[in-house]
């Protein structure tokens, strides 16, 4: 670099054309940086304000260190890391966390919805086709997040009914005594 003087300031010039690519990319990177983490850390905007189609299945969503929680309080059964949903038919979502941020994101279902500590957030989901669909925790919550992921299993409604009923009876004796 070299620094020519114009009246009291100098004034830096480069030498080269390849000092001045190089001068460039030391003050865009950092404003490119600060402009990106702007726009990624933008919270959701909240689920469309559409109307809303009227659901006969609530599910309570806890998102927990490091594992989600799925409850069907109408008919007392919980699940860890599998929500199961009949096909083709709304289901309510209440989402809320007790410990940390997480994320709830089943990314071929829904859009991301975001949780935070103590608030709830509802969302209807209405699968349109049967299958086992992925789901995960896609905020950093600490280090076990990479092990946070959940299932979604979309049935037909005869066969969601005789998995709930499933859950929902006793474990029965063991067939062997334990060791």
């Amino acid at each position: 670099m070299s620094y020519q003087r114009v009246g009291r300031a100098r004034i830096c010039r480069p030498r080269s054309r390849r000092s001045m690519t190089v001068l460039r990319a030391t003050l865009l990177a950092p404003l490119m940086a600060v402009v990106a983490g702007c726009t990624a850390s933008q919270p959701q905007a909240p689920p469309s304000a559409e109307p809303r189609e009227e659901s006969a299945l609530t599910v309570e969503v806890v998102g927990r260190q490091f594992w989600f929680e799925f409850r069907y309080p109408e008919h007392g059964v919980a699940t860890a890391g599998e929500l199961h949903i009949p096909v083709a038919e709304a289901v309510t979502l209440e989402l809320t966390t007790k410990d940390i941020v997480h994320s709830f994101w089943a990314q071929t279902l829904m859009e991301r919805v975001y949780l935070a500590p103590n608030t709830t957030r509802t969302v209807v989901l209405k699968a349109d086709k049967v299958g086992e669909f992925p789901g995960i925790c896609a905020d950093f919550c600490g280090l076990g997040h990479t092990s946070m992921h959940f299932r979604v299993i979309v049935e037909p409604r005869p066969k969601f009914d005789a998995w709930l009923e499933a859950q929902a009876s006793d474990a029965g004796e063991p067939i062997e005594p334990l060791a």
